[in-house]
């Protein structure tokens, strides 16, 4: 069995680790030239200690050098002398001349030092760390030879993993210095443990678990993916993913433990074959000396302005190399060096922007269009606007079909029109709607609502895709209905008078078509009407939470014990379902509003079991055809709390099948921190996660039934709402029976208040599109739902 780390999330460094890849060429040549050479000195020494054993063998009365004791293991000799003793005791001790004895001696010891000759021609006899005749040299020479090829590779594997990132944050000097003495303290460790071994060490693994140790404080969160393979009657092989804060020290802990066991086993043996002890002390060195320079701030203090400039000295190379070739004329050269330079550093504006800049000279502006997206993205979230609006609006003139996410076009759309660009406004809020397909009802309302002022005709055409989706809450519906009619008089005073008389009749036509009774003002049919296509269910309201409902009477449930966990979680909590209700009515006191809940704490251990509800399972779809582009659905996700919904099959065409055939890719966790622009929430892998208000798209709030014996709210973040090309939707899920919102918001009063306060903040923050609507999101009130897939059906658009 073997499990071994192949990746990891931190996957970008920005420079070269040079020093990385110099002691990963040295050990590879070291041990090229020396592999051959070791092999055939070791051939010949196992032929000279053959005979020089047998020779012992056969004369157990002589003394054996303790070389060869050291070498082959002290129970060789007392095995050897045991025999010869209970031979003597049987037989009685052979006389032998003293003459003949001396001669015998001498004769041993000349074999065995022949084989010793031969042994030390080894490179790794001679270079490595031999503790019972120590060399100052070999303490450094031994991280640069290996025993094999395995070794040799999973050396250079954790090397690579570890030390490049260490490499990129600390600089090449401390990095050099730093490896160079972890590898001095693990061999010194093994020293200690073992000072009178003849067998040397060799191997980087003492320096590398320094590096371990340093990339578990300075890396602490970062997720590792590792591949296992091992049997037992069948074989199995996979990967799986887990936080650097879990399985380091439980490596280091294995390390430990082993060390002791074969000490025990064997002791003075030198670890049975492996350096235990050097990987002790070097990954405890490496992770107190990062603690050292994080505690003394030595990054921010004396490496980052510095490194800083030299990254900017390399990419300012870059830049007047390309600004040279096009001053020179020569634009390919330049517009080739950019756009290379581009994909190696998408979130580098200057690159973006030179590139942008010559292509635009070559009139190949929309292949740099996405270059530019990217700027104004970034600009715009960082908070300076008018570069954003100014790098905006060359795009739309130079690139008028570019492609930009919606939640993107929405903010930006009403900033152009406050500052006069309302051509340009007008563009961004078309290319919302037309850009991707299907359109989504909440862009839709958005651009409806937006374009009022800009372009009715736009917004007439928002509304009634809006509409048509059938997936609007009763809030949003009547308001949609109310700009589709705003629009339509709008666009009759625009026509002029014989155009509007002739859109009046054909739309009494209509009304007589649909059996409507037209309205009193000016004959006009209402949007749904207009439409052709009220939804069925528009006229039944989802029912709001209903306190009588519940048997407030029942006795108070008193949580289990909590597991411990690095959160402290030491109970889960509940919102009383009588808190639920329209605000004024009148509840228990505050003290009744939690109800803890048995059994209802998250786990935040590995290879956690999803418990799906009996009434969810016949919604729920195989796994393992899950399709979640940006990457496959993996069922090693299933440790994250990972709930995945079946697509609904493939119907006739239509606009609402479409816009409900996203999957649900959902991550529960449990809120912690509420910040300014963003959210920290302990996710239940077991590690803290934040999401930054600005990447939520939608907020659902809403109560359902089918959770548990007594209604649960539920808070959903959606980050990629806007996406349309995401076949799955990523949803963060807080549950109130976890969670006490009076300790984000720090505001006394009810829970229930407090609920709505954060979701109220979160909406705020974030700009979010709020789900079912936005009286139902603020809790005036809550929408209540028999079933969670009922709730994710018709408020998240998932598939029944």
């Amino acid at each position: 069995m073997f499990v071994i780390p192949i990746t990891h999330d931190s996957t970008s460094v920005r420079r070269h680790p040079w020093v990385t890849y110099t002691i990963m060429a040295i050990c590879l040549g070291v041990f090229m030239l020396t592999n051959n050479v070791g092999d055939q000195a070791r051939e010949a020494a196992e032929v000279e200690f053959q005979e020089a054993i047998t020779y012992y063998l056969q004369h157990p009365y002589l003394a054996l050098d303790v070389r060869v004791s050291d070498l082959v293991g002290n129970e060789f000799v007392e095995l050897a002398r045991a025999d010869y003793e209970a031979t003597v005791a049987v037989w009685g001790e052979k006389k032998i001349p003293e003459f003949r004895r001396v001669e015998q001696q001498i004769q041993l010891d000349e074999l065995i030092d022949k084989a010793f000759v031969e042994l030390d021609k080894d490179p790794v006899r001679s270079w490595g760390l031999v503790t019972g005749d120590l060399s100052p040299i070999t303490f450094v020479t031994h991280m640069f030879l290996h025993g094999g090829w395995m070794h040799l590779i999973g050396n250079m594997l954790l090397l690579f993993l570890t030390g490049s990132f260490i490499e990129d944050r600390w600089g090449r000097p401390l990095y050099s210095s730093f490896y160079l003495v972890s590898g001095l303290a693990a061999a010194a460790v093994f020293s200690l443990r073992y000072p009178a071994l003849q067998i040397p060490m060799v191997g980087a693994s003492g320096a590398i678990a320094g590096m371990m140790g340093a990339f578990l404080v300075r890396y602490f969160r970062t997720k590792i993916r590792f591949a296992y393979l091992f049997w037992f009657v069948l074989v199995f092989y996979g990967t799986f993913t887990a936080p650097a804060w879990l399985m380091l020290p439980l490596w280091f802990g294995w390390e430990l433990l082993s060390a002791q066991i074969m000490d025990t086993v064997a002791p003075g043996a030198g670890g049975g074959g492996v350096a235990h002890w050097a990987h002790v002390g070097g990954f405890a060195f490496g992770a107190l000396g990062a603690l050292g320079l994080k505690y003394f701030r030595i990054e921010e203090r004396f490496i980052d302005e510095k490194l800083d400039a030299k990254v900017q000295v390399a990419e300012n190379n870059v830049l007047e190399e390309a600004l040279l070739a096009r001053e020179n004329e020569d634009h390919e050269a330049a517009f080739e060096m950019l756009e290379a330079e581009q994909r190696r550093q998408p979130r580098n504006r200057d690159v973006a922007l030179a590139f942008w800049d010559v292509a635009s000279a070559l009139e190949r502006a929309s292949e740099a269009a996405a270059a530019m997206v990217r700027v104004v993205h970034d600009e715009f979230r960082s908070g300076e606007e008018e570069l954003a609006l100014g790098h905006f609006v060359e795009l739309a003139g130079r690139v008028p079909d570019f492609r930009a996410e919606s939640g993107l076009l929405l903010r930006i759309a009403p900033r152009l029109a406050e500052t006069g660009r309302a051509d340009i406004a007008r563009i961004a809020l078309h290319r919302a709607l037309e850009g991707e397909v299907p359109v989504m009802s909440a862009i839709a309302v958005r651009v409806a609502k937006a374009a009022r002022e800009l372009d009715p005709q736009l917004a007439f055409d928002a509304a009634k895709l809006a509409f048509d989706s059938g997936e609007l809450g009763p809030s949003d519906r009547i308001q949609i209905e109310a700009i589709a009619v705003e629009m339509e008089r709008e666009l009759d005073k625009r026509r002029g008078p014989a155009t509007a008389t002739e859109q009046a009749a054909e739309r009494v036509a209509a009304q007589e078509d649909l059996g409507v009774e037209g309205l009193e003002d000016g004959g006009l049919v209402s949007a749904a009407d207009w439409f052709g296509n009220t939804p069925a269910a528009a006229s039944e309201e989802p029912t709001a939470f209903d306190p009588s409902e519940i048997d407030l009477d029942a006795p108070l449930e008193m949580p289990e014990e909590a597991p411990e966990s690095d959160f402290g979680l030491d109970q889960t909590m509940m919102l009383d379902p009588d808190a639920l209700s329209e605000p004024g009515e009148e509840h228990g006191g505050d003290e009744d509003l939690l109800r803890p809940e048995v059994g209802s704490e998250p786990s935040f251990g590995l290879d956690q079991t999803v418990m799906l509800d009996p009434d969810e399972v016949a919604s729920l779809g195989s796994l393992e055809e899950g399709p979640c582009e940006n990457g496959v659905f993996d069922p090693e996700q299933l440790g994250e709390e990972v709930t995945l919904v079946e697509e609904k099959p493939d119907d006739d065409f239509s606009l609402d099948g479409l816009l409900g055939a996203r999957a649900l890719l959902i991550e529960e966790g449990v809120p912690r921190v509420l910040e300014a622009q963003a959210l920290r929430f302990d996710a239940t892998a077991g590690h803290t996660e934040v999401v930054t208000l600005a990447d939520i798209d939608a907020v659902a709030v809403a109560a359902v039934k089918g959770i548990k014996g007594k209604p649960v709210l539920i808070v959903d973040l959606m980050t990629n709402w806007l996406d349309l090309e995401a076949e799955c939707l990523h949803v963060i899920r807080f549950r109130s029976d976890r969670f006490d919102p009076r300790q984000l918001v720090g505001e006394g009063g009810s829970p229930l208040d407090a609920l709505r306060q954060l979701v109220g903040r979160i909406l705020d923050g974030s700009g979010a599109t709020p789900l079912p609507d936005a009286d139902a999101a603020a809790g005036r009130p809550f929408r209540t739902y028999d079933t969670l897939v009922e709730y994710e059906g018709e408020v998240l658009g998932a598939a029944s």
